[in-house]
């Protein structure tokens, strides 16, 4: 009996030990500022200013693949106004290519011409995975503070904030989430408390996201169970 268990035990270790998290990297921004994502490993989802400036458009959709190319779900971005630019840096601390960060789309108020709030829905997930996001966006050349605050929806809620103005080194990220019962989680994009700008321009440059599969040594548990049931 000692025996088995020690042998389930180690099998646990093992197997939860070398569970690795997929990663899906989407570039938001300029058409001229592409990433092409034939050009992988990694991978790159892009999304290139899919609306007309000046306009809400309908919702756009698009399949998301992770960094080795394979399908991992869909996102939805919807209530978008749509101006994107070139005007982040050139480099950066991360492991993301130039034309990654020197881009964004970005949002403001009704009053410019946008709608304030911007939402993404993250679809088609996989029940029983976690999400951790992080966020990069940066606007070069701009003063004051223009936060956002990027808001994560699905079995929980989460809140991150970050000021892109001049932005070179910073990201900021959530710990997991799990799908809600759909199969889905909701990014509202949206003004931060610090935002001081008239037009509260809010952006997004890049999302990073690592999947966490369940760890499969919590599958060996009903077979411990079981075990130790025999073994009285």
């Amino acid at each position: 009996m000692k025996r088995i268990l020690c042998l389930l035990a180690c099998a646990m270790a093992i197997v939860t030990t070398h569970v690795f998290a997929e990663r899906i990297l989407i570039d938001f921004g300029d058409q001229g500022a592409t990433r092409i994502t034939t050009g992988g490993p990694p991978y790159w989802n892009n999304v290139t200013n899919p609306f007309y400036q000046g306009t809400i458009s309908a919702p756009v959709f698009y399949n998301l693949v992770d960094t080795n190319n394979v399908d991992m779900g869909d996102m939805i971005i919807s209530n978008w106004y749509a101006g994107s630019n070139q005007n982040g840096p050139s480099t950066n601390t991360f492991d993301y290519p130039s034309t990654a960060v020197i881009d964004n789309l970005f949002n403001a108020r009704t009053s410019w011409g946008g709608g304030g709030t911007g939402y993404i829905y993250f679809t088609s997930l996989e029940a029983g995975k976690t999400y951790t996001f992080t966020n990069f966006a940066s606007r070069t050349g701009a003063t004051g503070n223009r936060e956002a605050a990027y808001q994560y929806t699905g079995s929980s809620s989460q809140t991150i904030y970050l000021n892109a103005v001049n932005n070179y080194a910073n990201r900021v990220g959530t710990s997991g989430i799990q799908p809600d019962a759909n199969g889905q989680i909701l990014l509202t994009v949206s003004p931060g408390p610090n935002n001081d700008n008239a037009d509260k321009f809010t952006y997004v440059g890049v999302i990073d996201i690592a999947v966490v599969p369940e760890p499969v040594g919590l599958l060996l548990l009903p077979l411990l169970a079981l075990v130790l049931r025999r073994g009285h």
